[in-house]
């Protein structure tokens, strides 16, 4: 198993270059590849940072980052119109735990005899979670073309369903595939024609779209906490700041944690057990919390504004020659019908087949994507549609 050190060097570098030049295809994915300043972190790799269990009352390891963790659940948590002192949370792998979390204590606090609603264009975490957590039944409502939910399928359920069961309301804000938002609000005024707040719990799944609407101009979508009936969600920051390794909060109200019945005491790392995994990264949510307070509130605004252009602009191109395609308002997501799907690998992106046989795809056009190799993919989409388009001239 032992290489030499030149094997060594030599693999490092083949990986390294590998990367450099992939990243600027990578379109399909959620994620920031705009990373280069997190080199200045490359010195606390000498360290192993290990947060052990609840930020807000565990001891931890001889090495962790519990205050800087605090510190990053309290700022996102009033720019997502939380108040600081009505706050628990922890940082996590990735929204998939996070979302995980969310269904856990979500069932703590509603008991086993539960059925969790949820979207057909959720992340496939939410139903993973429900699978998990061995939730009673789940229900994928129908979404509109948008990819939102049908407020009228949401209506039609709960009229068709025993109403003296208690619910998990799963809820996007910026769904995998279309980018699409949620209108929890109305959502929420159809649930409330049905149930009383005491039957259900409500967890939004804003791994995108958290990081994506505080910062638009006048706040026209409320998916945060500003909604009274939001118990918790999920926000992600590797989709959107620009880490290195995939990282997310969970949120929640403390006081609707304080119902949970999720606060057993674990001796041998003197914490409460409120979070699903023990050991954390230590050092993930030290860099998320300096990225942003580097880039500030108007330096999001600025990446917002600039990612949503992008995608705006390549969703007219296509239209421009007439090739399908969506874009919700808001959005960095702009979804396709593709020709071929001889190009998708190319620039990373999925495959969604229809069932009468059309090839969709989608590209996010986040701060790595550049101009330049936005041209080459509408260049290789078209002459995929017609051969006798002529190649489009790529322009500074």
């Amino acid at each position: 198993m032992q290489i030499s050190q030149r094997e060594y060097q030599n693999e490092l570098d083949t990986f390294l270059s590998y990367l450099n030049f992939e990243k600027k295809k990578c379109f399909g994915i959620q994620m920031n590849q705009e990373n280069q300043d997190c080199l200045d972190f490359a010195p606390f790799l000498e360290h192993t940072l290990n947060n052990l269990g609840d930020p807000f009352c565990g001891e931890g390891g001889h090495l962790e980052t519990f205050k800087y963790e605090r510190e990053l659940v309290r700022i996102v948590s009033e720019i997502l119109q939380l108040n600081a002192e009505d706050v628990w949370g922890y940082y996590t792998s990735g929204s998939s735990i996070s979302n995980l979390q969310g269904v856990h204590l979500g069932l703590r606090k509603m008991g086993e005899n539960t059925i969790l609603v949820t979207s057909e264009d959720a992340h496939n975490s939410i139903t993973k979670a429900a699978y998990i957590t061995r939730v009673k039944q789940i229900v994928q409502l129908p979404t509109n073309n948008e990819g939102q939910i049908d407020p009228d399928a949401l209506s039609e359920f709960l009229s068709n369903t025993d109403r003296s069961q208690n619910f998990v309301f799963c809820f996007c804000s910026g769904t995998v595939s279309k980018g699409a938002y949620d209108d929890v609000e109305l959502l929420v005024s159809v649930i409330d024609q049905y149930i009383t707040k005491e039957q259900y719990y409500v967890h939004l799944d804003a791994a995108l779209g958290g990081m994506i609407t505080p910062f638009l101009e006048g706040r026209p979508l409320k998916l945060d906490f500003s909604v009274p009936e939001i118990d918790s969600l999920s926000v992600s920051f590797h989709k959107r700041v620009g880490i290195p390794v995939p990282g997310s909060l969970f949120l929640m109200r403390r006081s609707s944690l304080m119902t949970c019945n999720a606060n057993s005491y674990v001796e041998d790392y003197a914490s409460f057990d409120t979070t699903i995994p023990g050991s954390r990264d230590g050092l993930t949510p030290f860099i998320t919390l300096m990225k942003l307070k580097k880039i500030g509130i108007q330096g999001m605004v600025d990446r917002t504004e600039n990612v949503l252009q992008k995608a705006k602009w390549f969703h007219e191109r296509l239209l421009s020659y007439d090739i399908k395609s969506l874009r919700n308002d808001f959005s960095p997501c702009v979804y396709f019908e593709v020709s071929s799907p001889d190009m998708l690998k190319e620039f990373h992106m999925p495959t969604y087949r229809k069932s009468d046989g059309k090839i969709y795809t989608h590209i996010f056009t986040m701060e790595h994507v550049c101009q330049n190799e936005l041209n080459n993919l509408l260049n290789k989409i078209v002459s995929y549609k017609k051969k006798d388009i002529p190649v489009l001239t790529v322009s500074k």
